[in-house]
């Protein structure tokens, strides 16, 4: 939703946004994998350090139609990350035909006053498939580079092909913050 909101809140979810990138440059840093989620439209993809983040080595950004995934509406999204396998998502574009998705639409409140997007905030099935199969793909190629020494712990046989590569993986999305949603 991205119509008018107040200075306050709008600050406020800004600082929320670059707290997320910190988490997410913290993992970078430390080997790690991690995911940023945001419907195509928001405002956090304008926020400098989110642009940043979409492009830093060795990461991927794909933008994608969550109904060609279960989803029952369109909802254009966009992740960056550094999951193997991120790009496969780019191809999936509406097919459906006109009027093809649930009625009450994804754009601004209900007769109640809630965000009608908020019945999508849960990613829909074949999304979370998807997602969990890149994690493993992404946790697979890692131990294929590294063996693990009782004595000295885990060693890397060769370097990776990015700064990403590790065993844990983080997936933060809009509402992580409030401790939902995170695979």
């Amino acid at each position: 939703n991205q119509g008018e909101i107040d200075k306050s809140t709008l600050e406020g979810a800004i600082d929320m946004i670059r707290f997320s990138t910190e988490i997410c440059e913290l993992h970078h840093k430390s080997g790690r994998h991690f995911m940023f989620e945001h419907p195509q439209s928001s405002r956090a993809w304008s926020v400098k350090e989110v642009m940043k983040l979409a492009y830093l080595a060795g990461g991927e950004k794909s933008t994608f139609h969550q109904c060609m995934l279960g989803a029952e509406a369109r909802k254009a999204t966009t992740i960056a990350g550094t999951l193997e396998g991120l790009e496969d998502l780019d191809e999936l574009w509406c097919n459906h035909g006109p009027g093809a998705h649930a009625v009450g639409g994804a754009i601004g409140k209900d007769e109640q006053g809630r965000f009608r997007t908020e019945r999508l905030a849960r990613f829909p099935p074949g999304l979370c498939k998807r997602l969990a199969e890149f994690t493993l793909r992404s946790i697979k190629a890692q131990r294929a580079r590294t063996s693990f020494d009782a004595r000295r712990g885990l060693v890397r046989v060769r370097p990776p092909v990015s700064a990403w590569s590790s065993p844990e993986v983080a997936i933060l999305n809009e509402v992580s913050a409030r401790g939902q949603q995170v695979l």
